[in-house]
């Protein structure tokens, strides 16, 4: 059964450019939503990809059950939400926006990883 308190995001946060949002290694408690800007994705700090608006990430990780394996940080003053991972499911039923953006972005990272 669903709680029936409304799902919110943890925090909104604007982060300025260089700013890191978070590191390779930290625990995944986390998913991320950019509202507005723009973050460069790091792998053992190499630059993979470039995300803008309504892009998410960090939700992996939590599937996966191990830390971030990236670092995320922002390269021009962005916009961020904060979200529980472990609230996903919940959020898949009682917000459906926000469940297509996380499905939406999560395809379109996939396309461009299979793509190079």
């Amino acid at each position: 059964m669903l709680d029936a308190s409304p799902i919110e995001s943890v925090e909104v946060r604007e982060y300025k450019q260089g700013e890191v949002i978070v590191r390779e290694g930290d625990p995944s408690r986390y998913f991320f939503a950019i509202l507005q800007g723009e973050v460069q994705i790091y792998q053992m700090e190499k630059p993979i990809r470039i995300l803008t608006d309504q892009d998410v990430f960090g939700l992996e990780n939590h599937y996966r059950g191990i830390p971030y394996t990236t670092t995320a940080k922002a390269t021009r003053t962005s916009r961020i939400a904060t979200y529980q991972a472990e609230l996903i499911d919940e959020i898949a039923y009682a917000k459906p926006a926000l469940a297509a953006m996380v499905m939406r972005s999560a395809f379109l990272q996939l396309e461009q990883t299979t793509s190079i």
